[in-house]
């Protein structure tokens, strides 16, 4: 930088200066030196940053129009400019005889078909041309490489029909099926799926299938395996026969594109050629018709052979000609093997016959029992009574359960869990209906009754009184009988045990247990006195 009198800098002043004074006679200018660092500092250039290419061809979508044995091609590209002026790019070779779409500038330099592009940004171009077709071949095209290339059929028949040497299968957002290529993919070659007489030649396979059922209540769940090896055609798709196949049902393999229930069972596709072995898993289940002494397992048909491991419910038995009790585990698949353990299984080689089950009878179970019950009995001097019950019911699920007052009694009050019922009368005796179980606890049943019987001696003398019989059978039943005021308690003769009697009971009372009783009820003569007796 040069300095031009009659300026003159001092570099030495420190200080800021908040304001420049008014310039002496002589022209004399000071500035703080920071500010004359400021002004002979070199101003930094921000450098001008370019992609590496100026444009590119970012996709290419043919659709593919296949009728009467004409192929028609239209295509549309897409391409990016990334420069601010005029650019252009390769979309098509130049021995492709294209009739440009749309208002798109096509030109033909250096081998190949451009377009010419103004401005920055994306650009679109559509052409269409004929493809040819030979013997076995639908259409043959060049194309040039583009970022994404993908390709639609539309035909008379489904395009799963065709396949393009090199694509691999994919359903677009409409549920259409689409062929994508590699970016580098140089032709297109659509191959036909009929000879020349016009008659489908299709993929066959040798299929072999093992299955595991498993009883489920009237329901026989299938687990399926096929093993396939195409033995023709392109390995595409797969036909499976199935009659009555399930309406439900899940399958899962490598590569699967879709597949459809039609007359002769079900139908897959795969998303690319495959000349390997394929693995298909199906799960379903089927129900059974009529009892469920006889089974009819349903698995597809399979050439080579199939294997069926049964796993025999508890309580039944498997027998018939054929299947194996016991199968050694080294004739097992070994997936089979994995889903049997600790299992008891039965094992058919080959098309399974019809499956003969022998159901075993099984002992009845208490489903409901009582956990204990407390019953007290109050006799007065003219020999009415009044009894007070409480029993705690366990049970599994909803049911009735069943009791009968002893002879002349009548029934004053009843509750179930709290509440206050009517209970019904089925044959002289009390029905109560009790609901499911709450979080596994019991249920209470109460009731109330009274009755009148023989007046007490004043002097001495024995009565005889009873519980309610019901034939749950009872862990535990504690029964307190209380006599008048002014009567002592002699003795009582019983079929259950006398108990101690609490500390702080009414004189005159007699306390007896019964552990595991069922359907009996519990008696008891009582023998008293009086407290005024001599004797």
């Amino acid at each position: 930088m040069k300095l031009f009198m009659p300026y003159r800098i001092l570099p030495m002043i420190f200080c800021v200066a908040t304001q420049l004074e008014a310039s002496p006679p002589d022209g004399q200018v000071t500035l703080p030196y920071q500010q004359f660092i400021e002004l002979t500092r070199k101003p930094e250039i921000e450098p001008d940053v370019r992609p590496p290419v100026d444009a590119v061809l970012a996709r290419a979508d043919y659709l593919i129009d296949i009728r009467n044995g004409q192929t028609v091609v239209t295509v549309e590209w897409l391409a990016e400019n990334f420069s601010d002026t005029w650019a252009w790019v390769a979309v098509a070779p130049l021995d492709l005889a294209i009739e440009p779409e749309g208002e798109s500038t096509l030109v033909a330099h250096d081998g190949a078909i451009r377009l010419l592009m103004s401005e920055t940004g994306s650009h679109r171009a559509s052409a269409r041309f004929s493809a040819p077709s030979g013997l076995g071949i639908a259409a043959r095209f060049p194309i040039l490489p583009a970022t994404f290339n993908s390709i639609k059929i539309s035909s008379d028949g489904k395009s799963a029909d065709y396949q393009i040497d090199g694509a691999t299968l994919l359903k677009d957002a409409n549920g259409e099926i689409r062929y994508l290529l590699p970016a580098n993919a140089h032709d297109v070659i659509i191959r036909k799926s009929e000879s020349d007489d016009g008659v489908k030649v299709p993929t066959t396979w040798s299929v072999f299938a093992a299955a595991w059922v498993k009883y489920d209540a009237g329901w026989l769940d299938h687990e399926v395996r096929l093993s396939a090896i195409p033995t023709g055609g392109d390995g595409v798709n797969m036909q499976v026969t199935f009659p009555n196949s399930p309406s439900r049902i899940e399958v899962k393999s490598d590569g699967l594109l879709e597949f459809e229930k039609n007359d002769s069972g079900l139908l897959f596709r795969w998303n690319n050629r495959d000349a390997g072995e394929r693995t298909i898993t199906l799960r379903y289940r089927t129900q059974i018709a009529g009892d469920d002494t006889q089974w009819s397992v349903k698995i597809p048909e399979a050439e080579a052979g199939s294997t069926v491991v049964i796993a025999i419910p508890q309580g039944a038995e498997i027998a018939g000609d054929g299947w194996i009790q016991e199968p050694n585990p080294s004739r097992v698949p070994a997936w089979l093997r994995t889903q049997s353990q600790g299992q008891k299984i039965v094992m058919y080689s080959g098309k399974p016959p019809q499956v003969v089950v022998k159901w075993l009878p099984r002992f009845d179970t208490a489903s409901m029992t009582i956990n204990e019950a407390k019953i007290s009995t109050r006799v007065v001097a003219d020999g009415s009574q009044l009894t007070t019950t409480t029993y705690q019911i366990t049970h599994a699920g909803g049911g009735s359960a069943r009791w009968s007052l002893p002879t002349g009694m009548t029934l004053l009050g009843s509750a179930v869990a709290g509440v206050r019922v009517n209970p019904i009368d089925r044959d002289g005796a009390l029905e109560f209906h009790l609901p499911m179980p709450a979080e596994g606890r019991p249920t209470t049943v109460a009731f109330s009754y009274t009755g009148s019987g023989k007046p007490l001696d004043r002097v001495a003398g024995g009565l005889v009184v009873e519980t309610p019989s019901t034939p749950l059978f009872a862990h535990r039943i504690d029964w307190n009988i209380v006599l008048p005021d002014g009567t002592r308690l002699d003795a009582v003769e019983s079929n259950a045990e006398t108990a101690a009697a609490p500390a702080n009971s009414t004189p005159g009372s007699a306390w007896l247990r019964r552990m595991f009783t069922c359907g009996e009820p519990l008696r008891a003569e009582v023998f008293y006195r009086s407290n005024n007796s001599d004797n």
